[in-house]
């Protein structure tokens, strides 16, 4: 799938490797995209998000949950308004 959005024209792709629970993929992608609206780079973001997932559920953030989540294409660059 990422592949497809590559060749449309997106610059990075954020999706997960395998099917997630809901609950903490929503959880997730809220921090993502805060942490982008800050002005963070999108790899600094998701690695960002993904730390704040860890400490909002502590034991309960099984890596099946959130380690599934990988950036494709361009990380570096902060999204643009």
């Amino acid at each position: 799938m990422e592949r497809a959005f590559l060749l449309a024209g997106a610059k990075a792709v954020i999706a997960s490797l395998w099917t997630t629970d809901d609950t903490y993929t929503i959880a997730l992608m809220r921090r993502l995209y805060q942490h982008l609206v800050n002005g963070a780079d999108k790899g600094s973001s998701l690695r960002e998000a993904k730390r704040d997932l860890l400490e909002q559920f502590r034991n309960e953030a099984l890596p099946v949950y959130w380690a599934g989540f990988t950036l494709v294409g361009d990380g570096a660059g902060a999204i643009s308004k």
